[in-house]
């Protein structure tokens, strides 16, 4: 698509998209093959539409993932156990190959990263703990981190719909 003027797409990023996009407007994902890094926020009357003119986001097949990659230079190894410092602390969901790795439970006042078994991990502190498995460090792995709170946010929108996305 050519632009027309500065209020018109196409954009390079998701939430400029977004915050162009007025009511009943049409959102046109392309698919690139690569996921978009970040959530989808609508709110109030901007990102609704009409019974019959709805907003509508068209994705075309593409993905909105809130995974970010773990770059290797982020790991600090423990004897056996590796361990990353995410910035934004809170709730961790933790993804090998796009995948949820099992998570280990460590309670009580005894911290026991010797408990956390090959392919787990387990966080305190706002640190997680990683025991790698035979597949050897961090770095030779494709993990991430989810980096949002949330992927998808409606509030207080009518008539939206989302087609042919992944999330």
């Amino acid at each position: 698509q050519v632009p027309t003027d500065v209020r018109t797409g196409p954009v390079r990023t998701l939430p400029r998209a977004l915050a162009l996009a007025g009511p009943s407007n049409t959102v046109h994902l392309e698919n690139t093959g690569r996921p978009y890094y970040s959530g989808i926020r609508l709110f109030g009357t901007r990102h609704s539409g009409l019974p019959d003119l709805p907003f509508r986001i068209v994705g075309n097949g593409s993905t909105v993932s809130g995974a970010r990659p773990v770059p290797p230079v982020a790991w600090r190894r423990l004897d056996a156990i590796w361990v990353l410092a995410p910035r934004r602390k809170g709730y961790y969901l933790f993804l090998r190959d796009g995948k949820v790795l099992p998570r280990h439970s460590l309670t009580g006042p005894n911290f026991d990263l010797t408990a956390i078994p090959e392919g787990q991990w387990s966080a305190r502190a706002g640190r997680i703990y990683y025991r790698a498995d035979t597949i050897g460090s961090p770095a030779q792995q494709n993990l991430a981190i989810a980096g949002g709170d949330c992927g998808l946010t409606l509030h207080a929108v009518r008539n939206v719909v989302i087609e042919n996305l992944v999330l």
